[in-house]
C-alpha cells in the first residue's frame, strides 16, 4: 500500500495537469462552437433584413407607379439606407442586390395578378 501511496503522490500533480489541459481544451472548443453557432444566428438574421428591406423598397417603388429597372434601382437604394449594416457585413458581390430586387419584384408582379 505504501507503494500506491508514493506512486499516487508522485503522479498526482500529472494527473492534475493534464485534467487541467483538458478542461481548458473542452472550454474552448465549447466557446469556438457558440462564436459559430452565433455568428450564423447574427448572419441569418441579417440575411433576412437586407431581403425584407428589398421588398419594402420594392413595395415602396411600385406604390410610386415605378416599375422595371426603377423599382429595383430605388429597392437596392432603399436597402443600403435601411440596413447599411447588413450589408456592410453580408458584403454581396455586385449585381447580386439588383438580382434579388428583381426577383422581388417578379413576385410582387406574380402576386397582384392574382
Amino acid at each position: 500500500m505504501d507503494f500506491v501511496q508514493t506512486l499516487w503522490a508522485a503522479l498526482a500533480p500529472v494527473v492534475m495537469e493534464v485534467l487541467t489541459i483538458i478542461a481548458m481544451l473542452a472550454v474552448t472548443w465549447l466557446a469556438a462552437q457558440a462564436k459559430q453557432r452565433l455568428g450564423l444566428e447574427v448572419t441569418e438574421k441579417q440575411r433576412d433584413a437586407l431581403h425584407q428591406a428589398l421588398v419594402t423598397g420594392i413595395t415602396a417603388a411600385l406604390a410610386r407607379n415605378a416599375d422595371g429597372q426603377d423599382a429595383v434601382d430605388a429597392a437596392v437604394e432603399y436597402a443600403h439606407q435601411s440596413v447599411p449594416g447588413a450589408i456592410k457585413a453580408l458584403k454581396p458581390p455586385p449585381g447580386v442586390l439588383e438580382s434579388i430586387a428583381a426577383s422581388k419584384l417578379q413576385l410582387a408582379y406574380a402576386g397582384s395578378a392574382k
